[in-house]
């Protein structure tokens, strides 16, 4: 299962991918609102 992760703050973003990559998620993170938007219209979630 995929995950998209927004997430602006580095720190935070990236213990929270790390978190969830380590429970077998795959997670694909962005930094904004817009790049989410078209994170979701591209992607599977």
């Amino acid at each position: 299962m995929r995950v998209l992760l927004v997430e602006d703050d580095d720190m935070i973003g990236a213990s929270l991918k790390q978190a969830l990559e380590s429970n077998g998620w795959s997670v694909d993170w962005v930094r904004d609102g817009l790049l989410a938007q078209s994170a979701l219209a591209d992607g599977n979630y």
